[in-house]
């Protein structure tokens, strides 16, 4: 599943998917921060994969949509993007 983070700190983040999640769910993310243009992958690009425990769920005004809140927790820096883990992608 990919979205798009619409904030982000060093605690958490927040972003809008297509589906919704339970609250406390813990979900396997790689958070993909563009380095330069968003949607291009470069050298500068950051992958940071780790855990984030949903802490909201709030749906959008055309319920198709639903904003997730998600508290970080374990999470390590790689170079490269795995096609198995939840991608949630957001624009610098």
């Amino acid at each position: 599943m990919e979205t798009k983070t619409e904030d982000i700190s060093c605690e958490g983040f927040f972003c809008v998917a297509d589906r919704s999640f339970p609250p406390y769910e813990t979900l396997e993310c790689e958070l993909i921060i563009a380095g330069g243009d968003p949607g291009q992958l470069t050298e500068q690009t950051i992958v940071l994969r780790c855990r984030a425990k949903v802490v909201r769920v709030v749906p959008q005004a055309d319920r198709t949509a639903f904003g997730i809140a998600c508290k970080l927790s374990d999470y390590t820096i790689g170079p490269e993007i795995s096609e198995q883990n939840l991608v949630m992608e957001f624009a610098t």
